[in-house]
């Protein structure tokens, strides 16, 4: 009789329990903020459950559905391999967080292109985890493309950082290593309550608010001193595979040891501009992002914080980050040509015009060398040779930041707006690593833009339906292209070097005194630059038009901006151009005879045409070009280098792919109707 009573009661209780769990799973939808179908993985920090499924809702979004297949990814077992298979990695954001699965633009990348698509995707992995995914898949898949997605918001800063030093799995949800508590006590039913339970998870929010605990970075998410100095250690010059007399490479390789002397110079000024930059950060606190936020030992933020997707630095504290990785490199080139006279950045300068005859390293490659060193280059190697090796096209998606892509994304994080102008460079040093590797690249940012308003979720980094579709698009279009070749030496002529890239003119020499056009020009808001033997001249109120180009290549591009004109300067090479501008006109050029010290410069005005003149109207091959270029940033195209045309369009939806095509690089050649593209420009016959 006295066990009834305590039936009874214990029947009441479980009653009691059930309706409030029930009415707490009604108030939720029967969503969770974030995913909990993680077991641990030593080697990957965590895996996704295979045949867990779950509902997730954050910051006010639609819920949606989450199903994990017997390989363990999302989505419904694969099907066996096939010819066309298209494979995906990634993290959160190509996974598809806070959309359903039919959403995800690898799904409606499948159903545009009518083939298989399996999205090996899982939130919380980074470039590590990506490599050794493909690893696993290639030789079981044997995909004929692979979509190696990178994540603005998480993988620049991952590179360095293992996912198993990043995360550790709590009940089945992913936590960043600093808030997980060293072990659990392993209890009945724990799954139950800590993983499944709404109303353990709605108790244990009010527990964990009431503390007054921050969310912020923590340190093994890295920070904007590794995207900063990333890649500045890897050695200056690459060798030359030809074979050359062993006085040259005797000669080169004294001049190799010359650059290793004054790598260590390099290296230290880095250091010294990062000390001072953190020196700043300490006096200016969290102001400029330095000063970390360590979360609180066993506090279960990452678990029941409902505001963001997955358990990861706020979007304001990565954007301040990578802006501020942006802004200390800058800094550091800053103080390179702030010793432009001195004997390290002159080193650096001046090595590839003294081994011109070797025609194997030049100032560009030395110019990308020190400043498209992605963080990411080391890991796009790799993953380049396993797609080589299995035959599978490797093709990197970019996705940026959302308020990268628009500042109107701030105000759903009721922050103030950060300028990331500076930022682009960080995505552009992506684009370029894989471009110079042969890879096809997506950069997802103007499609993105376009898509915008609606882009992205509430509240929230990861895209919605809208955004995932327009990334769709663009991949389509990318592999609707020719594919990419890898970026191989030009067999240039004796002394000869490529085009300069426009970063690299605007850090070139000043004109020479004798070039006695300029003071013709000047008014016309004409400057100038030189690189080696190639001379830009930009001008805002006048335009090019080409007279005669004998052997100095030269390449005109009129924009609304300005007209550019880029040109060879060589013995025996003359050239003439006619400069337009509203109210007068000049016929310039240059003629330098074998033997004399320096070309020959003349400017002669055009008689009776002062007025009304007829200014070139520009192509929408240039038209096209200049919006690619603004699309990366740049507030104009006066300092765009190269020249628009046809044999560029295949390119025309990668505006990283078009620029360097204009401008005659290797890696994105033209495609000619007829005939090869030729010449140190390379452009089509």
């Amino acid at each position: 009789m006295r066990l009834r009573p305590l039936l009874l009661a214990s029947l009441g209780t479980a009653a009691g329990l059930g309706l409030v769990e029930g009415a707490f799973r009604i108030r939720d939808h029967g969503a969770f903020p974030h995913l909990n179908v993680y077991v641990a993985d030593p080697a990957l920090g965590v895996r996704l459950r295979p045949g867990a499924t779950e509902r997730i809702s954050f910051s006010g979004n639609p819920p949606s559905d989450v199903r994990i297949n017997a390989a363990g990814y999302r989505g419904a077992d694969w099907p066996a391999q096939a010819a066309d298979e298209i494979l995906v990695v990634g993290d959160s954001q190509a996974f598809g967080l806070g959309v359903d699965e039919h959403e995800s633009f690898a799904a409606r990348l499948g159903e545009k292109l009518h083939r298989p698509v399996a999205n090996a995707a899982v939130p919380t992995y980074g470039p590590d985890e990506y490599e050794a995914v493909l690893r696993t898949q290639l030789p079981r898949r044997k995909p004929k493309t692979v979509l190696y997605t990178i994540n603005v918001a998480n993988d620049l800063f991952e590179a360095s950082h293992p996912n198993a030093q990043r995360h550790a799995v709590w009940d089945g949800w992913a936590v960043r290593k600093e808030t997980a508590p060293a072990h659990v006590m392993e209890l009945p039913g724990r799954a139950l309550l800590f993983r499944d339970s709404h109303a353990f998870f709605a108790l244990r929010g009010a527990w964990y608010r009431a503390s007054g605990s921050e969310d912020g970075s923590v340190p093994s998410e890295g920070g904007w001193q590794e995207l900063s100095r990333a890649g500045l250690a890897d050695e200056q010059a690459r060798a030359d595979a030809k074979q050359q007399s062993q006085a040259q490479r005797a000669e080169r390789g004294k001049k190799r040891a010359a650059l290793h002397a004054e790598q260590k110079q390099v290296d230290a000024l880095l250091q010294k501009a990062i000390g001072q930059a953190v020196a700043q950060g300490d006096e200016d606190g969290e102001e400029l992002g330095i000063g970390v936020l360590h979360a609180s030992h066993a506090q279960p933020g990452d678990i029941v914080r409902t505001s963001y997707g997955e358990g990861s630095r706020p979007v304001p504290a990565a954007a301040a980050e990578i802006q501020r990785a942006a802004e200390v490199r800058d800094q550091f080139a800053a103080k390179l040509r702030e010793r432009h006279d001195q004997e390290g950045l002159a080193a650096l300068q001046r090595l590839p015009r003294v081994d011109t005859e070797l025609r194997a390293i030049d100032t560009e490659q030395m110019t990308v060398e020190l400043q498209s060193r992605s963080p990411l280059r080391a890991h796009l190697e790799r993953v380049a040779a396993l797609c080589e090796a299995s035959g599978a096209e490797l093709v990197v998606v970019v996705l940026p930041l959302d308020v990268q892509v628009s500042s109107t994304e701030w105000a759903k994080y009721h922050a103030p707006p950060i300028d990331l102008a500076a930022s682009r460079s960080l995505v552009d040093d992506v684009l370029g690593v894989a471009a110079r590797l042969g890879a096809r690249t997506v950069d997802a940012w103007p499609s993105l833009a376009s898509a915008e308003p609606g882009a992205f979720l509430d509240g929230d980094l990861h895209m919605s339906p809208k955004g995932h579709q327009a990334v769709a698009d663009a991949i389509e279009r990318a592999l609707a292209r020719p594919p990419r070749v890898p970026a191989v030496p030009v067999e240039l002529p004796l002394g000869r070097t490529p085009v300069p890239t426009a970063d690299a003119f605007t850090h070139g020499a000043p004109v020479p005194e004798s070039y006695f056009f300029m003071s013709d020009l000047r008014p016309l808001g004409c400057s100038a630059s030189v690189v080696r033997e190639w001379l830009r001249l930009s001008c805002k109120k006048a335009r090019f038009e080409l007279v005669a180009k004998g052997h100095a290549e030269p390449m005109i591009l009129d924009t609304e901006d300005a007209g550019v004109l880029v040109v060879a300067m060589l013995e025996a090479a003359a050239w003439a151009v006619n400069v337009r501008s509203p109210k007068r006109s000049y016929r310039i050029g240059s003629l330098w005879a074998f033997g004399e010290d320096g070309p020959e410069t003349y400017a002669s005005e055009l008689e009776g045409r002062r007025a009304h003149q007829i200014m070139p109207t520009p192509t929408a091959e240039e038209e096209a070009l200049c919006a690619c270029w603004k699309s990366q940033g740049h507030a104009d195209c006066i300092d765009l280098v190269g020249a628009a045309d046809e044999g560029c369009a295949s390119y025309a939806t990668d505006c990283t792919a078009l620029v360097a095509c204009a401008r005659g690089d290797a890696s994105t050649p033209r495609r000619c109707a007829h005939g090869v593209p030729t010449g140190v420009t390379q452009r089509c016959p």
